[in-house]
């Protein structure tokens, strides 16, 4: 049994233990993911029964997530917990309502005496629950929060008459608490401090998630008021000019993206984006417009879920369209904002689908498709695509030119599955890229977030797969996953005679002899040619430099490495620092399990734990009667390991690589008892 028909199993069987109505509600990629991630944390194994434990509990909290705001405090009693005990953090996002609204006595300040929030998706399904609820809501502790000022002109404004009563709820973070003095005989009064990471919460009579007790009170009129949108029973079209003769905007979060560092005033900065559906066309079309959200600011993101509208009034617009439709946003000094959970007509059941449709920019979007998707399958236009495959080859940097923002690095992995005849080629850029340097052929690998299109003429030989960080695309080489060698209750072996010509197998064997495998330059010290010369950051060979005193053809360095000058043939990094280059292990060896004996090579990690040494130990042997007694010492060793059968593409044979490797001894029992 090998790693895929794992992930089906797994798939079938938790679809029993959380009862789900059907095999499509649990998508294929998110177990596949979530093996992946497990196995990586428990590199010395774990049971089947304990895997499928952890898969439960995450499957709950994902279905918890989506179909609830998770994360959110609905209450402001931690803030009045016993002297000592620990404030809650500035992390933490609440949920409050605005109970009362007023300006201190004797002072230009204002404040909002608030409360927690009733959750906007708690229906009340039951008389009892509608019950708690009320109960909840009205007996929790109350705070006043002093108001900043960068609210003060919607206190007085007349478009937002009566806008803090009725229930008014809001989003915060960043928020602390101390004592603004003038409490009767001494005792203090602990004030929430002004924040501007907070967000006014909008509701319309369309969603029926909402509960009764929040659905009396919505935002129709001031949604056509401030931003000039209607909601028209799918999505939001211009229906006007809004009141205020600023920048505003009404978007559609579409995915969050991790923070990042750049250039921004003259100095590095952190920044997160947030790419969004702009929603105001009166032709009802969308249009991306992103957000930027530059330090402090970014505390406003935690407050958004994939699936929220999002309204920012006085932003600052940094690029527009040739319509003057806005197409880059910073949420800036200035901004107000308002956001809306993503309007649901019937209460959501499922996170997963088994239909695509395209979305509002014309995209099919498989973040919740619940099969796998083949390399046959493939389309245009695809967003949040996850693929399993093998590796057939990878190339070399092939870095990008960005013009004065210098170059990006840029790899073309070529897969093949089990789809007859069809490869296809993924383009990994920048920071992703240098995690797919040690990918070789025949592994399998897990690649998710990927995007799709065509250049030039439609046709598959036009079609483009990309990936990167900046669309939170992942990689994981489930080849190389140890838990997998000791965790029997997840695979089973493959006999040496019966391994396929490709695919990643499984096997138990002793390992009969070891030799020397040269593939490149080598170290003085290695007598036997059983190790190369790589770049220690991606693992590639490494070549003399075109400033070196060496030659291209010498195989053996004649003395310390740190008398030549190197260059990367894989990431094509030139005149490589020094320490940069490493010796690894380049070996074969032949297995025997009864069926076959087989000629394998083996990985330089895998060698390493094969021979009991690291290449630089095996270097520091004084003689090669030493070092050939080193390869020596796996002979007679019964091992368990992974394996990939890949076609060798230099001498168009069938070839068997160890991906990674354990003592048979070391594989645990294959489940509880």
């Amino acid at each position: 049994m090998d790693i895929q028909q794992t992930i089906d199993e797994l798939r079938d069987e938790l679809v029993q233990t959380v009862q789900a109505a059907s095999r499509d509600e649990i998508a294929w990629s998110w177990v596949a993911k979530a093996v992946a991630r497990i196995l990586h944390e428990h590199s010395t194994g774990v049971s089947r029964t304990v895997l499928l434990t952890e898969l439960e509990s995450q499957w709950y909290a994902e279905v918890s997530s989506d179909l609830n705001q998770s994360g959110v405090v609905r209450t402001v009693a931690p803030f009045f917990h016993n002297a000592g005990s620990t404030a809650p953090p500035e992390s933490t996002v609440f949920g409050l309502k605005i109970n009362n609204t007023w300006k201190l006595k004797h002072t230009d300040f204002w404040i909002w005496q608030v409360s927690g929030a009733p959750d906007p998706e708690n229906a009340g399904s039951n008389v009892a629950g509608a019950r708690d609820l009320k109960k909840r809501n009205t007996a929790d502790k109350q705070a006043d929060l002093f108001v900043h000022q960068r609210y003060y002109p919607m206190l007085s404004a007349c478009e937002f008459d009566g806008f803090f009563s009725n229930m008014r709820t809001m989003l915060a973070t960043r928020l602390s608490i101390a004592d603004r003095g003038g409490g009767a005989s001494g005792f203090p009064v602990r004030t929430l401090l002004p924040t501007t990471s907070l967000a006014f919460v909008l509701r319309l009579k369309d969603d029926q998630n909402l509960s009764k007790l929040l659905r009396r009170h919505t935002d129709e009129a001031l949604m056509r008021d401030i931003f000039g949108v209607e909601y028209t029973g799918t999505r939001f079209r211009k229906c006007g000019q809004p009141a205020f003769s600023v920048d505003q905007i009404w978007c559609k979060v579409e995915a969050i993206h991790m923070p990042q560092m750049r250039m921004h005033d003259g100095r590095k900065m952190h920044v997160q984006e947030v790419e969004c559906f702009y929603e105001q066309n009166t032709a009802g079309e969308s249009q991306v417009v992103v957000l930027e959200f530059w330090d402090a600011d970014m505390a406003m993101v935690r407050l958004f879920n994939s699936g929220d509208y999002l309204g920012l009034l006085c932003p600052n617009v940094l690029a527009r369209d040739a319509a003057g439709v806005p197409t880059r946003v910073d949420y800036g000094a200035n901004a107000i904002a308002f956001c809306m959970k993503g309007i649901s007509r019937y209460p959501s059941t499922s996170i997963t689908q088994t239909a695509i449709a395209r979305n509002d920019l014309g995209f099919f979007d498989y973040s919740n498709y619940a099969h796998r998707v083949r390399l046959s399958e493939l389309c245009s236009d695809i967003m949040h695509l996850d693929l399993l495959a093998h590796v057939k080859q990878i190339s070399h940097n092939l870095p990008f030119s960005r013009g004065d923002d210098g170059e990006e690095d840029r790899y073309v992995v070529k897969l093949e599955d089990a789809s007859v005849d069809v490869e296809r080629d993924v383009t990994l850029w920048g920071e992703l890229s240098s995690q797919c340097t040690r990918f070789k052929s025949g592994h399998l690998v897990l690649l998710t977030n990927l995007e799709t299109n065509t250049e030039g003429e439609p046709g598959d030989s036009d079609l483009k797969i990309n990936g990167s960080i900046e669309i939170d695309s992942t990689v994981f080489n489930l080849s190389t996953l140890p838990g997998m060698l000791t965790s029997p209750g997840l695979r089973t072996y493959t006999s040496l005679a019966a391994l396929p010509s490709k695919g990643s197998r499984f096997i138990k064997a002793r390992v009969t002899k070891t030799v020397a495998a040269p593939t490149g330059l080598c170290d003085a010290r290695d007598r036997l040619q059983a190790t190369t010369l790589v770049h220690d950051a991606c693992g590639w060979p490494v070549g003399f430099s075109s400033g070196s005193s060496g030659t291209g053809t010498q195989e053996v360095i004649t003395g310390p490495t740190d008398m030549y000058v190197f260059d990367c043939t894989g990431c094509r990094r030139m005149r490589l620092p020094e320490g940069e280059v490493v010796s690894a292990f380049s070996i074969c060896a032949n297995v025997d399990d009864g069926t076959a004996v087989r000629e394998t090579h083996v990985d330089a990690l895998a060698a390493s734990r094969l021979l009991v040494l690291t290449a630089v130990q095996f270097l520091e042997l004084p003689s090669a009667a030493e070092q050939t007694s080193a390869l020596a010492r796996a002979v007679g060793k019964e091992i368990v390991s992974a394996v990939s059968m890949y076609a060798d593409l230099c001498d168009q044979t069938n070839a068997m690589r160890i991906d990674v490797l354990c003592p048979a001894e070391d594989v645990g029992v294959t489940d509880d008892i």
